[in-house]
């Protein structure tokens, strides 16, 4: 007769309401375990708009346009999208990068860089003299912590010359730098 029905995790199997009045168009209804109807639901699942490799459809292709600057090359050239064509990006590789290099050249130096450039010269400084090891983080010379440690520079004419505080401790000289820079006005 009529195939079961699922409702919530349970087969359920569907009843006809006994009436066939012009209200009720012969509709069929599913009766719950307790007993109470409850009207059949529209199988209206709309296909998804993310990319599934695994799905039985049509051959994948091995090549793709780049829609920067228009060269067909192999999927493998693409990043990885899950919502593009083919499961990658419209653009390839070196056209994303290139363009990302374009955004990071181009972004807008923040205010506080602007008003105190000697600082964020002195920070550069410091940062590349760590990652190429002519400067060694140390511990708080307040407290003794290694974590979070920063560099504090008492002169910024002196970019390496630096002391070494923990960020509770960094925010605190500062403040009482702030304090005595107040009291001097």
């Amino acid at each position: 007769m009529l195939n079961a029905i699922r409702d919530r995790g349970r087969t359920v199997k569907p009843t006809t309401t006994g009436k066939n009045t012009s209200t009720d168009r012969g509709s069929l209804f599913v009766t719950n375990r307790s007993g109470v109807q409850i009207p059949p639901v529209a199988s209206t699942t709309l296909p998804s708009k993310k990319f599934n490799p695994n799905a039985e459809s049509k051959a994948l292709p091995t090549k793709r346009n780049c829609t920067i600057c228009g060269a067909e090359k192999p999927l493998e050239d693409f990043y990885r999208h899950s919502i593009g064509k083919y499961g990658r990006n419209p653009e390839c590789k070196e056209c994303t990068k290139a363009r990302m290099r374009r955004y990071k050249r181009s972004r807008v130096v923040t205010n506080h860089h602007r008003r105190h450039p000697e600082r964020a010269r002195c920070r550069s400084i410091v940062n590349e003299a760590i990652k190429a090891g002519r400067l060694l983080r140390q511990p708080c010379q307040v407290c003794g912590t290694t974590h979070r440690v920063q560099a504090h520079h008492t002169d910024y004419s002196k970019p390496l010359e630096v002391v070494w505080l923990c960020s509770f401790h960094h925010g605190e000289e500062h403040r009482r730098l702030g304090k005595q820079e107040g009291k001097a006005a």
